[in-house]
């Protein structure tokens, strides 16, 4: 990893700006990848070049281009995706608020979650996993108890689901 490190500390991929040529960015962040490991015996510094140039046509090509375009101010955008009437969404939101969703045009929310609210986001997943299991205790239960000879036959409405007006003093009874 220290051939890593030196690497992506002189990348200076945080210096991108407006009006920089995204080959020639390319070429040398690829040079340098390549001198970066071209001593380390148990890799091949092509095999490094090409996870590079994979990842460049894939996926970093694209951000670079907004980047020598907009500038790093478009990190903050986020795009309403609409859907038209009869059609499907074309892309995974990132984030969902309500029911609009909305497309990252260059940082993925979930990064600057991980970066910045680590620990709020272990909390949340605490708090989901719990509600998750409470919910799957719940479903049991209902199961195993709304039969005809279920404590909770009472509470169930024309449907077969229990619901709170039906079942109100049924849950007393059933300790």
């Amino acid at each position: 990893m220290q051939h890593y490190h030196v690497w992506a500390h002189a990348s200076n991929l945080a210096e991108i700006s407006v009006g920089d040529q995204p080959k020639a960015l390319i070429a040398e962040i690829s040079e340098s990848l390549l001198q970066s490991y071209s001593q380390t015996p148990l890799l091949s510094k092509y095999d490094i070049y090409q996870i590079l140039m994979d990842y460049w046509s894939d996926t970093m090509q694209d951000d670079v281009y907004v980047l020598v375009q907009d500038g790093w101010s478009t990190g903050k955008v986020l795009r309403e995706l609409e859907v038209k009437k009869g059609e499907k969404l074309r892309e995974t939101p990132d984030l969902v608020i309500g029911k609009t969703k909305y497309k990252a045009e260059l940082i993925p929310p979930a990064l600057i979650v991980a970066r910045y609210f680590a620990d709020e986001q272990t909390k949340i997943d605490t708090l989901q996993s719990k509600l998750d299991s409470a919910s799957q205790e719940l479903e049991t239960y209902l199961e195993e108890n709304s039969g005809d000879d279920g404590l909770l036959n009472e509470a169930l409405n024309d449907k077969d689901k229990v619901t709170q007006s039906h079942s109100h003093g049924t849950f007393e009874n059933c300790h």
